[in-house]
């Protein structure tokens, strides 16, 4: 209930920002944080701004730095922040390193995930989740977790929109899905 709790009051505390962008999910066993880098720099070159958090490195859209907080996913307040900041420095997409320890304490629960992928799956973890089908089942959630989100609408700018009140002809439909 605790993390519940705590990721219910992150979003509203800072007003649903995942709902204002179009956001992707990476986990795995390795490789995450090269694909969270590979993902934003190519989206980047296509002319987008893009913020993400990564093992490696943060970026809210204008500034990159370091992570030096030693956590692949860092708590609920930590990411819906830094995803609040990507809203208000204009960026259109987010990518979110989500480790399986983030999925089991429930941190990836109140962001609106638009994809997920995986890029590797083997046994690790072990001794936090207990066996390789719980660890299997921790990774499982995420996509799992993608039927609840909302669909997203976005402009020819790439922006996120809702699309109560605006021609939907006009805009693009953002699929949930997995690869």
């Amino acid at each position: 209930m605790y993390h519940f709790l705590l990721g219910v009051s992150a979003n509203v505390l800072y007003r649903w920002p995942s709902q204002h962008l179009v956001v992707i999910g990476v986990t795995g066993t390795t490789g995450k944080t090269t694909t969270t880098y590979l993902i934003a720099e190519m989206l980047r070159g296509a002319g987008f701004k893009v913020g993400y958090t990564s093992t490696a490195m943060f970026s809210d859209g204008n500034t990159d730095w370091i992570n030096n907080k030693k956590m692949t996913m860092i708590g609920r307040l930590f990411t819906h922040k830094m995803l609040r900041k990507m809203v208000n420095n204009g960026c259109q997409y987010a990518i979110i390193e989500t480790s399986s320890e983030g999925i089991v304490q429930y941190r990836h629960r109140f962001i609106s995930y638009d994809m997920a992928l995986i890029t590797s799956l083997y046994p690790e973890h072990i001794e936090s989740h207990g066996s390789f089908e719980n660890y299997k089942e921790s990774k499982g959630m995420l996509f799992a977790h993608l039927k609840d989100c909302k669909t997203k609408y976005v402009d020819a700018k790439g922006f996120v929109r809702r699309a109560e009140g605006i021609k939907k002809l006009s805009l693009e439909r953002v699929k949930n899905h997995y690869c």
